[in-house]
């Protein structure tokens, strides 16, 4: 019975490791549509205002 508890514990701590790896991911992925977006809108700026 112990060692079931121990497996199950495992599981429940590599389900959390796999949704906070993809929390991650989803936050990287924010974050360089946001840099592309802001590198785009600079450029905007300096052929439209000099």
């Amino acid at each position: 019975m112990a060692r079931e508890d121990a497996v199950r514990a495992v599981g429940y701590l590599l389900e959390e490791l796999g949704r906070r790896r993809a929390m991650d991911g989803e936050a990287r992925q924010e974050g360089a549509a946001h840099e592309g977006t802001r590198i785009v809108e600079e450029a905007e700026q300096r052929l439209f205002l000099g």
